[in-house]
């Protein structure tokens, strides 16, 4: 892990998930191009993570599979206990944790992670994830009350393994 270019570990819970239903059959295995990924922290009021969680689910969601390069849509939410859970074993030498945590602060910041894979490559001419992950995700994620922390980035397959 170690080798892996800013290898970056983050265990969380599902708090929204979607696939394309004609991908349904193909659980377990398949292969994207591209992955998408941002993170961002979520409003400090209970109310207002549960409106937002309905937002992402109610509205974005349906926006991004308005793309049909669109495969998977999923929201996360980092959990501290479990990405550390491990770390001190000689595999995870020099492996830096994603961190939703300020050191200065009195409480653990909360970190939301959206994860979006397409079926394109992220260098093809006329890639549609540049017209989804800014314009649709970032912006939208910007006007919510209580959104704060946002990045982003997008990563492309580099190669895959089967069984």
């Amino acid at each position: 892990m170690p080798t892996l270019a800013s290898m970056n570990r983050s265990a969380c819970t599902i708090l929204h998930s979607k696939a394309r239903s004609e991908l349904a059959r193909y659980t377990g295995c398949g292969v994207g191009a591209t992955t998408a990924l941002v993170t961002f922290s979520p409003p400090t009021d209970p109310q207002a993570c549960d409106s937002l969680r309905s937002r992402i689910a109610d509205v974005l969601v349906p926006s991004v599979f308005d793309y049909t390069v669109t495969q998977a849509f999923h929201l996360l939410q980092h959990d501290d206990a479990a990405s550390r859970a491990g770390s001190l074993s000689k595999s995870y030498e020099a492996v830096r944790f994603q961190e939703s945590s300020d050191p200065t602060a009195a409480e653990p910041r909360d970190l939301w992670i959206i994860l979006v894979e397409f079926a394109e490559s992220p260098s093809a001419p006329f890639a549609k994830h540049r017209q989804i992950v800014g314009p649709v995700i970032v912006e939208q994620l910007r006007m919510q009350p209580g959104v704060g922390d946002i990045e982003w980035q997008v990563y492309k397959l580099v190669c895959t393994m089967s069984s």
